[in-house]
């Protein structure tokens, strides 16, 4: 059985993706309501790592061999609001549920350490706003978001910034866009694990990104009544998949 941590920080929000409507010009309805759903996963890398338990020294050099993926899912509410032709503003609140996984490396004169399991189980705010310039056709865009993320367990907060780019064209009743988001962001939890023969442990741990970068494709098409469908995945080193339906106003 694997041990359990008892509190941790996410990095890698898949929230940062429930951003605004991107279209050329601003809709007929400017304010608009969303509802989603988000997978992610990826690699997050220690920076810092501190045992309560002197024995364990050894493992706190080799830090740079312990491997950390997380895996994560996530449903939240957006509202947005186009306060003028080619600028929209947007608020959301995600619940995140899921975990990190900590997967040890052997150790002379110890026995084989078990998986860590983080519970990363939280909530995220993003607040950010969506610059858009182009034809009906073809168009750019530039996104940036701020995120909070507070742990259920520790009650913990941090934040990221996240930047995206992109590129965008119009199908019709839809559109697909390609951008690419650079996410800096590092973490900190605390919390205690069971060590085989040692009992229970206290670690500090610092996280952050592995990777700061990766790829998004979305595509959103219109439903009928002001309601809008849009999906998009991130690829890459950072993989997820968004969902999300929203009404105009």
């Amino acid at each position: 059985m694997p041990c359990y941590v008892a509190s941790a920080l996410v990095l890698g929000f898949s929230g940062v993706v429930n951003a605004a409507d991107i279209s050329t010009v601003r809709p007929q309805k400017p304010f608009g309501i969303s509802y989603s759903m988000d997978t992610q996963q990826q690699d997050l890398r220690l920076s810092a790592l501190a045992l309560s338990n002197p024995l364990l020294a050894p493992l706190v050099a080799a830090q740079g061999q312990i491997q950390t993926r997380s895996d994560i899912q996530s449903t939240g509410i957006k509202a947005d609001y186009w306060i003028a032709p080619h600028v929209n503003v947007f608020a959301a609140a995600n619940k995140i549920t899921g975990n990190v996984i900590v997967k040890f490396p052997s150790l002379p004169s110890f026995a084989p350490l078990p998986d860590v399991t983080i519970n990363a189980d939280g909530t995220t705010y993003n607040a950010g706003a969506t610059v858009v310039a182009g034809s009906d056709k073809l168009f750019g865009a530039l996104t940036y978001i701020h995120t909070t993320y507070t742990a259920d367990a520790s009650g913990k907060t941090d934040t990221s910034q996240t930047l995206i780019p992109s590129v965008g064209r119009g199908l019709g009743d839809g559109t697909i866009n390609l951008g690419l988001l650079y996410q800096k962001a590092e973490a900190h939890y605390a919390g205690q694990m069971n060590v085989p023969l040692l009992g229970s442990v206290t670690a500090d741990v610092t996280a952050e990104n592995k990777h700061n970068a990766s790829w998004l494709v979305s595509y959103r098409t219109h439903l009928g009544s002001e309601t809008y469908l849009r999906t998009s995945a991130e690829l890459g080193e950072r993989e997820g998949i968004h969902l999300e339906v929203s009404k105009r106003f």
